[in-house]
């Protein structure tokens, strides 16, 4: 939260006014003024957009007193003492959002009469009605209503500031607070993000499967993507709120348990995928896109501790290429392991558990990528659809799965893996709730 001046005017001439006439709108005000009186005794009042109607409310009690109360005013009253002043400084705080009542909140200092040894103090608060305010005030008015005038050198200065988390965050608040921004009702939450940051250029989609109901909710654009492709993905038969690799995620039964995300096309010749998983069972496709004949998607073949991983590049039931890692990798079943495809436009290449490895069994034309495929309009999770058929349900966990329009590098597909821990997907440390 910065605060910059928004306004200020200083008297060169005794008067009745003392205006801010042009003052930069924003959501949150601080106003100081200092007041003489250049001869008999002044009465300020504060007024907002030069508005002079009954629309103005008060309540205040001075040097402890009772309270005094004012509403259907024509303006807020700004000095103490009954107007018998000679010197006040007051310290106003105001909320200045569009649609919403401003309200001001104010401390008053008031030397009383020359000399003399007493001051007086007002607290106050006070309110513009929004019927006929309903913007941001850009106009703040200290009228005089008493016999006398302002003196020289009277002063008020405006001091103003947004609280825009989405633009600019505060970057010295500690991990698990939370701010919020009042006029959006839009909360932010601080989270723990530590270790090196992968970048998130070409991040389609991200999905952390930590819902407990409904759809699988793309995450991509809450960590900052400015390429994002993807919608959200159709949940049928998962179970949620299972242990994560990070966080939550979802069991896929084996049988009809499924995620379609129809609207996940990558446009791009180069691209990536990264994913954890948990398999419960063998045979398994764990992602893929695929309509009619078209067909490129990853299973897990073979079972117990000798697993080998294989991508497909299908078109028209024919293979372009079909990759596996160099040899068997150690993958015990219902234990978590990470998987990642990369393709530079030249070929791909599969990591598993942070490690390259790739071979060919067939290599037709290993350029090919998912803008090739001409039937494809699917993005699928825990089956194969193939011929317009649903094959191959997978029987365990998908997490943290992102889908990117570039190819990783080996360090960045290291940092995501993190030694087996696994890292989220976040440069910015702040999470956004609400709406």
């Amino acid at each position: 939260m910065v605060w910059t001046k928004a306004g200020t005017t200083t008297l060169t001439s005794a008067g009745d006014d003392l205006d801010i006439t042009s003052m930069t709108a924003s959501k949150f005000n601080v106003f100081l003024s200092h007041i003489f009186k250049s001869a008999t005794t002044i009465q300020a009042n504060m007024t907002t957009d030069n508005n002079t109607a009954t629309d103005y409310a008060y309540r205040q009690s001075q040097n402890g007193g009772t309270d005094s109360t004012g509403v259907n005013q024509a303006r807020i009253p700004t000095i103490a003492n009954g107007g018998n002043s000679g010197d006040e400084f007051t310290i106003r705080y105001g909320c200045n959002i569009a649609g919403e009542e401003k309200l001001f909140m104010s401390w008053i200092l008031s030397r009383g009469t020359a000399g003399s040894a007493g001051v007086t103090r007002v607290q106050q608060i006070g309110k513009v009605d929004t019927t006929t305010n309903t913007g941001q005030f850009t106009r703040v008015d200290f009228n005089n209503s008493a016999g006398g005038d302002f003196a020289v050198d009277s002063n008020i200065s405006a001091l103003g500031s947004d609280l825009t988390p989405s633009a600019g965050k505060p970057t010295d608040v500690q991990v698990g607070s939370r701010l919020e921004e009042t006029d959006t009702r839009k909360m932010y939450h601080k989270v723990d993000v530590t270790g090196a940051d992968v970048s998130l250029t070409g991040l389609n989609a991200y999905f952390k499967f930590n819902e407990a109901s409904g759809d699988l909710i793309n995450h991509a654009s809450n960590v900052g993507s400015t390429d994002e492709i993807a919608g959200n993905g159709t949940n049928s038969n998962v179970t949620y709120s299972q242990t994560g690799k990070i966080g939550s995620t979802y069991s896929y039964n084996g049988t009809d348990s499924k995620t379609e995300i129809d609207t996940l096309i990558p446009t791009s010749q180069t691209g990536s995928v990264f994913w954890w998983w948990k398999s419960s069972d063998g045979i398994d496709v764990i992602w893929g896109w695929g309509d009619t004949n078209a067909d490129t998607f990853i299973f897990q073949e073979g079972t117990g501790s000798g697993e080998s991983f294989t991508i497909y590049a299908r078109n028209g039931g024919a293979n372009k290429w079909w990759a596996k890692p160099s040899s068997n990798i150690s993958s015990p079943l219902n234990t978590w392991h990470s998987a990642a495809i990369t393709h530079d436009g030249t070929a791909p290449l599969i990591y598993v558990d942070g490690v390259e490895g790739t071979t060919f069994t067939n290599s037709t034309d290993k350029t090919w990528w998912v803008p090739d495929f001409s039937g494809i309009d699917n993005f699928s999770l825990g089956f194969e659809r193939r011929n317009n058929g649903l094959h191959n349900y997978f029987n365990g966990n998908i997490d943290e799965l992102s889908v990117w329009s570039r190819a990783l590098t080996a360090a960045e597909i290291s940092t995501l893996h993190n030694s087996g821990t696994g890292k989220e997907i976040n440069s910015d440390v702040w999470k956004e709730e609400g709406t």
